[in-house]
């Protein structure tokens, strides 16, 4: 990503406003500037939803901000999953990130802004890669956008609080070891497991107001004098140890949390030695916080205070940015990802809303290029008059040559007449009428799809963090109930062919280089389009239930068919079963002797043949495998079908049609017989 050359990252978090500017230098980064707005904290607490606003109008009227921006949305309002897919190419890779999120994502895919990353490590030849999908509810996007909007404020780039915060690890911590990061704030603390480029994310209920709260309780005092009482705890020594001994049993629920969390991890990722634990946030300022987690915990804890790697800009404070860099640090890694250095690159800003700043960053070089042109123009000009006299001198000299290129031109007009180029032209014209049929069939497809083979969305349920593993389970169940029922289009193909008698039959389409390909090549044709969808269903009881599934769901699709072609649907035969293995053949069009057959009866026999649903492969996969066998399978001439029914598996199925504009009848005339003595 090429990012930004100076940036405003603004951090909206529970008891203030933190905000860093960056500027990229070369290689490195500078940090230019930051700022911290306070809430007011009444009787009974923050006020944020008001209080975030007088904020931002704060920040805003006193920085004077022109420098894009990037806000660091709070990551527990975020869904996050984390994710293992097989080696594919980006575009395929993309493609099956794009299936995982409908179904991982508990919310309608078009409720949610989400976007996802690939963790870039070194993985070995098949190794499956890890991917971490991220995903807000579309209404909190826009009302954080609309709080900057109010302020005067548009948002270039919206990125979660704990990705920035890992930004601000990998730049300019970097770890040397697996290590554990706690930003303990105001309202919950992220917890951060870094083992190189891999991490894992955690937020904690442990929070900064919690122990506010349980000052208040023991004191009896409102929860603004608890909280100064809290901030100032170090200004008064004979007070300390009982404002210790009221927030110990928080301390002591947060090392509760660490543990399991701990442990959580290493029974994913194996055995990892982390020793080492890092504090960032306003929260780790708290007395006796540093001591009671070393001793709880039996690790090294380091609190950061200095940058690494990023500079300090001359205009800056030195002392007063190693005091707030503790609470700045996600703020800070937002900016690293916004000039372009960051590991993680997740922007959550609305698609419509990144059309628009692409294209504002783009207006300037279209300036830059038009002033060109109007110099390049003037040039021009001056240079005119100089060519003027050559100009007409050639013109002299084109009039001769006119008359010999229409002379030409009537030599042209006899060889494509001779050559039959007008038989040529016509024929486009046909296959051009058959882009009309092409469209016609994308609309019944369409049609079907998304009416009546659609049976629904998975439902939706709030629940509380305590029952969230039974409700995810629960949606699951009902996510498999409603996939059970669903018809899963996969592929499309969409191609112009000659059609002779037979070729909607499949197993004579593959018929090729034999000796009846080669007399079949010599039958009449009519320019045709022909469709061809792949899809899947959840495997029934036998793959004979699965096609029969299959044959119900499409049977709206083939009366829309027969509906276009005008004609009367075929009585079923046992000819015109198709199996798994290939499509039945087409029924045969012959002109008996003797008497002349009915031009009405051949039309009607030869478009139920071209319209009829082809069925030409079936393909079964397990679901463990349904991503590599999905992109290798589809297109098997014959089927790889198992006969044994795993659980979970699916069912591929190839079905094909074809449309025409053109005279069916054209494929039964009968060929004039030679003249005698003429040439064969």
């Amino acid at each position: 990503m090429a990012g930004y050359t100076t940036v405003w990252s603004v951090e909206l978090g529970r008891s203030a406003l933190k905000a860093v500017r960056m500027r990229r230098e070369g290689a490195g980064l500078e940090l230019i500037a930051f700022d911290r707005v306070e809430y007011e904290v009444g009787p009974e607490g923050i006020d944020f939803a008001n209080q975030s606003k007088e904020a931002l109008a704060i920040f805003h009227t006193r920085n004077h901000v022109r420098d894009p921006i990037i806000a660091c949305f709070p990551g527990q309002s975020a869904f996050s999953r984390f994710i293992k897919l097989p080696p594919l190419e980006t575009r395929k890779l993309q493609d099956m990130i794009g299936f995982e999120a409908q179904q991982q994502i508990p919310f309608p895919i078009d409720e949610v802004i989400w976007d996802w990353h690939v963790v870039a490590r070194q993985y070995l030849p098949g190794e499956e890669k890890e991917v971490g999908i991220f995903a807000v509810r579309r209404e909190a996007i826009d009302d954080h956008l609309i709080d900057f909007s109010s302020a005067g404020m548009k948002v270039d780039m919206i990125t979660l609080g704990y990705l920035g915060l890992l930004n601000f690890i990998l730049y300019d911590v970097r770890p040397k070891e697996p290590s554990i990061f706690l930003d303990m704030g105001a309202d919950h603390t992220d917890l951060l497991i870094v083992d190189g480029q891999n991490f894992w994310v955690r937020t904690l209920p442990s929070s900064g107001n919690e122990m506010t709260r349980a000052l208040s309780a023991r004191f009896q005092l409102s929860f603004a004098e608890a909280e100064r009482l809290k901030r100032n705890a170090a200004q008064k020594p004979d007070q300390a140890a009982k404002i210790f001994q009221a927030i110990q049993p928080n301390l002591r629920d947060l090392v509760n949390e660490i543990h399991r969390s701990v442990g959580f991890y290493k029974s994913q990722a194996g055995e990892v030695k982390l020793d080492t634990v890092f504090l960032l946030g306003n929260g780790s300022r708290l007395i006796g916080a540093k001591k009671f987690l070393q001793e709880s915990l039996g690790v090294t804890i380091n609190r950061i205070g200095a940058l690494s790697r990023v500079r300090l800009g001359a205009e800056v404070d030195v002392a007063a940015a190693r005091q707030e860099i503790s609470g700045l640090a996600t703020a800070a890694g937002g900016a690293i990802q916004g000039c372009g250095r960051g590991a993680v690159n997740v922007n959550l800003v609305p698609q419509e809303q990144k059309a628009q700043i692409e294209f504002a960053r783009k207006r300037k070089m279209v300036f830059v290029a038009l002033a060109v042109l109007l110099v390049f123009l003037l040039l021009l000009g001056l240079n005119y008059q100089k060519n003027d006299t050559a100009a007409g001198d050639i013109l002299k000299g084109a009039a001769p040559r006119a008359d010999r290129l229409k002379k030409r031109e009537a030599e042209i007009k006899a060889v494509r007449k001779e050559v039959g180029a007008e038989a040529r032209l016509a024929r486009l014209g046909a296959v051009g009428a058959n882009r009309l049929e092409a469209a016609a069939a994308l609309r019944m497809i369409d049609s079907v799809f998304t009416k009546e083979i659609k049976t629904g969305e998975a439902p939706v349920e709030m629940v509380s963090e305590t029952d969230q593993a039974a409700a995810l389970d629960n949606l699951k169940l009902q996510a498999a109930d409603v996939n059970v029922k669903k018809v899963w289009l996969l592929g499309l193909e969409v191609e112009n062919v000659a059609y002779r008698l037979g070729d909607e039959n499949p197993s004579q389409r593959a018929d090729t280089g034999t000796g009846a390909a080669r007399a079949r090549e010599g039958l009449p044709s009519i320019d045709a389009v022909r469709i061809r969808m792949t899809g899947g269903v959840e495997m029934k009881a036998t793959q004979a239930d699965s096609l029969s599934f299959v044959k119900e769901k499409l049977a709206p699709l083939q009366k829309r068919i027969w509906d276009h072609l005008k004609v009367k649907p075929p009585e079923e035969t046992s000819a015109g079963e198709p199996d798994v293995e290939g499509g039945a053949a087409g029924p045969a069009v012959e002109t008996p002797a003797g008497n002349e057959p009915d031009p009405a009866a051949q039309r009607q026999t030869i478009l139920q043949a071209m319209g009829g649903l082809q069925y030409d492969t079936a393909i079964v996969v397990e679901r463990t495998n349904l991503y590599v066998d999905m992109y290798e399978a589809i297109g098997k001439p014959k089927s790889t079908a198992k006969e044994e029914v795993v659980q979970g598996s699916f069912y591929l199925f190839r079905v094909s049609f074809l449309l025409t504009k053109a005279d069916p009848l054209a494929l039964v005339a009968k060929k004039p017989e030679p003249a005698a003595g003429a040439k064969k």
